[in-house]
């Protein structure tokens, strides 16, 4: 459950009578698993794919003088679904290299200098980091493990879960985040329960809560930031 093993050497898995080879790391349907329980790999992985892409979208961009409109709903559609594939899984780590990724591009198509104020260049779009489209796939995930109570692994694993935060204290990161968006939601009632009208009323519910967060957040840095007094001074 994330846990790191402090000696792998004592380890040994059997499947069939055959021994299992113990390995650092693990590719499974694209997504890289490592021993020490972290998704690294797969962060960097998604982030070297998207950039391929990225660079290939904006040559074709220059190259057909798409606009600006559409160069975003291009991004949203070709290079966001790689940056963020299974990041249901593990969305919950740091995000830094994630979140730089669609700033570049931005950047790149307004014409700005790498070291743009990244507050501005959100206001100037209209657009939103990608924590809020994670946080909020994330909760969606979880309502469906809610909703379907099945016998599948992916249900199997996050009852087990559940049973360890409750009744051993250990709480996996992934749990955590969970409740921690719920709770910054206002949500904390649902996590308490575990239940809530349908998985499409909370994804929706979670995604507009998010997005409200974050434009008190982005108002507070730009009224407050030294690198904002032009922008606030001709911006309304």
């Amino acid at each position: 459950f994330g846990q790191k093993v402090s000696n792998r050497n004592n380890i040994h898995l059997t499947f069939e009578s055959k021994d299992i080879e113990l390995v650092s790391s693990f590719n499974y349907l694209g997504v890289f698993f490592s021993s020490n329980g972290n998704f690294k790999n797969q962060r960097t992985h998604v982030c070297n794919q998207a950039t391929k892409a990225m660079f290939a979208l904006l040559k074709k961009n220059k190259c057909l003088h798409i606009p600006v409109d559409l160069q975003l709903e291009l991004f949203d559609r070709m290079i966001v679904p790689v940056l963020l594939y299974a990041c249901e899984i593990w969305g919950y780590e740091h995000l830094g290299i994630i979140e730089r990724l669609p700033l570049k591009y931005l950047k790149y198509i307004l014409y700005l200098k790498l070291s743009t104020n990244s507050c501005m260049v959100y206001g100037e779009t209209g657009r939103f980091p990608l924590d809020v489209l994670i946080k909020t796939r994330i909760v969606s995930f979880w309502a469906k493990l809610i909703v379907n109570e099945t016998d599948k692994l992916s249900c199997t694993l996050y009852r087990a879960l559940l049973f360890s935060k409750q009744y051993n204290g250990y709480e996996s990161s992934w749990i955590k985040m969970v409740r921690q968006t719920l709770e910054s939601c206002g949500m904390n009632n649902i996590w308490q329960s575990q239940s809530f009208p349908t998985v499409k009323w909370l994804t929706a519910s979670v995604n507009l809560r998010l997005k409200d967060h974050y434009r008190q957040e982005w108002s507070s840095i730009v009224n407050n930031s030294e690198k904002c007094i032009m922008y606030r001074t001709f911006k309304t």
